[in-house]
């Protein structure tokens, strides 16, 4: 119900004064047969694909874009998502684990219809004085994971946002995505059912 108002209050916001950006290949990316199974794998954690609109560029680096500092030295990324376990994603650098992190309903974590996962439901709400101006303000963040059907990771940042600035509502929204290629010998087992490697 809170997820609801939430979005009922960004779209009035918008409606009166927003801005809205969206990367139309976040609508056309499938999720994989497999579901949120199909994260289960190795993945580079440098970007082939991200949104590019102005200064609005996504993060290019998977451990920045999931809000993980310590690990973005990392070159691969090894996740696994069991409905008991949830989703345990490994960051490693030359094959090494440098750091584990695992998402857990009780921590954000939640399965989609489609199959796909949604992360970090970030949301913080400030007030402040911009240049002398009575301002505030909220953001809404996710992060929602899926395996395309070529067997690639998708992360799509939705950053939803409304303040108010003196009397005037702003509301801004805020869709970006970004493909992390699968790595290895995963590559050829996921896509086996379809093709032969």
């Amino acid at each position: 119900m809170i997820r609801i108002a939430k979005r009922a209050l960004i779209l009035l916001t918008i409606a009166l004064a927003g801005c809205v950006v969206i990367d139309g290949r976040s609508w056309r990316e499938s999720t994989s047969k497999e579901g949120p199974a199909g994260l289960s794998g190795r993945f580079t954690t440098k970007a082939a694909y991200v949104s590019k609109k102005g200064n609005l560029t996504l993060e290019n680096n998977l451990a920045l874009l999931m809000r993980v500092r310590d690990a973005q030295a990392a070159d691969t990324v090894t996740m696994s998502f069991s409905e008991s376990q949830g989703l345990t994603v490994r960051f490693e650098k030359n094959s090494t684990e440098i750091l584990s992190k695992v998402y857990r309903p009780e921590d954000g974590l939640r399965v989609t219809e489609e199959g796909r996962i949604e992360l970090l439901n970030i949301d913080g709400c400030d007030a402040a004085l911009v240049q002398g101006i009575p301002s505030a303000g909220c953001l809404w963040t996710t992060i929602t994971l899926f395996s395309n059907q070529s067997g690639d990771l998708i992360a799509v940042e939705s950053n939803s946002s409304a303040m108010v600035f003196a009397i005037l509502p702003v509301g801004v929204y805020i869709k970006r995505m970004a493909v992390f290629p699968r790595v290895g010998k995963d590559a050829c087992d996921f896509m086996r059912p379809i093709y032969s490697c």
